[in-house]
């Protein structure tokens, strides 16, 4: 059975994101074509197991959610992203405090501009870094704007993630080598240590150049750029979870300065570091 959201009109302020504190007591809605978008704070997951009609994903920005299956059970913080396929048979409990999550239910229409039907979206996933969390923040972000383009701009962000969800679906599906499943379990273990290339690849016991060929393959993207992105994400949880110093949290997730850091924050996620932090920190 479909879980109903209380879909209530809210006033957006243009100019800023408003205090998340407002979402306890009127949720913020978006309708774009064949898309519901709804963020709210507290909770309106059902605690019992339910499956949905339609594909809904469910990023949590901020708090800790436990998600309960046929199967499994697992424990997700801050910036997951959880993508419910129609039929999957889930259950959701907060299990912090406070809570905030951005909520977008897939409807035919939207799916029916689409040249191919998305795998991705038929296979329940937990999303915990990369692109997809990414585009998420970048659709949290936009959900504020009230300007003309606004839901054109939104509608070309819930067709990128459904992409970058389709493009992730494609790459596991095609199996790297052993050495470079090991390569990848290094650097999310050890991203924050600056290790080069060549330590890298001395490690695995690789040629670097193969290594290096071989990971943008199956992967998409640089090692470069795949740390980068590890290192953007610890960033933004320490940002949401934590009161260090922003420029403490650049220079331990391997930023040169504050400044490279707001760049690269403004550049993957469309926000700076102090409106990512004031934007999801309820007072």
């Amino acid at each position: 059975m479909e879980t109903s959201i209380n879909l209530c009109p809210v006033v957006r302020n243009s100019r800023m994101l408003p205090e998340p504190k407002s979402l306890r007591e009127e949720p913020l809605v978006r309708k774009i074509f064949g898309i519901t978008a709804v963020v709210h704070a507290g909770s309106n997951l059902d605690p019992s197991m339910h499956a949905h009609d339609h594909p809904l994903i469910s990023l949590l920005l901020q708090g800790t959610m436990r998600e309960t299956d046929r199967h499994r059970s697992v424990d997700c913080g801050p910036f997951s992203l959880h993508l419910q396929s129609p039929g999957y048979m889930h259950a959701h409990q907060i299990r912090s405090k406070e809570a905030m999550s951005l909520c977008a239910v897939f409807l035919p229409d939207f799916l029916s501009r689409m040249a191919v039907s998305p795998a991705a979206l038929q296979m329940p996933t937990i999303y915990d870094s990369g692109p997809v969390i990414e585009v998420g923040l970048r659709i949290y972000r936009e959900m504020w704007a009230t300007d003309d383009a606004s839901n054109m701009v939104l509608e070309g962000l819930f067709l990128q993630m459904v992409g970058e969800m389709d493009r992730a679906g494609f790459i596991k599906d095609v199996l790297p080598p052993p050495w470079l499943e090991e390569t990848k379990d290094l650097l999310n273990d050890r991203y924050l240590e600056g290790l080069s290339l060549v330590q890298i690849a001395d490690e695995i016991g690789v040629h670097p150049s193969h290594l290096s060929r071989t990971f943008r393959k199956h992967f998409g993207q640089t090692l470069g750029e795949y740390v980068r992105s590890l290192r953007i994400d610890h960033a933004v949880r320490q940002l949401a979870s934590t009161d260090r110093p922003i420029g403490h949290i650049a220079a331990t997730a391997g930023f040169s300065d504050h400044a490279h850091f707001s760049r690269e924050c403004k550049k993957r996620l469309g926000m700076t570091p102090v409106e990512l932090r004031r934007s999801v920190r309820m007072r």
